[in-house]
């Protein structure tokens, strides 16, 4: 494995440990992904391309600054995909 893509646990390699933030709401409005934004931008390169915000929407949507709204229920299949690579 290369430096800095991952680390091994058993027989699975997880993604690099960089900062995904996540907030969780009812809603899915524009200023709900702004602490998302304000966090990305403080943390640099060790932040994620875009942070995730977990609501009561019904399907997943693109948000303000590349952000990503995501229903509930989807959330454990999205991190499934996230740790095993597929997504």
């Amino acid at each position: 494995m290369a430096p800095g893509t991952g680390r091994e646990t058993g027989d699975r390699t997880l993604p690099s440990p960089r900062c995904l933030p996540v907030c969780c709401t009812a809603t899915a409005a524009p200023r709900h992904v702004e602490p998302l934004t304000r966090l990305r931008d403080l943390l640099g390169d060790e932040a994620a391309d875009r942070g995730l915000l977990v609501c009561g929407v019904e399907r997943e949507r693109p948000m303000p600054g590349g952000h990503l709204a995501l229903p509930w229920q989807a959330f454990p299949a999205w991190l499934g995909q996230l740790l095993d690579g597929t997504r």
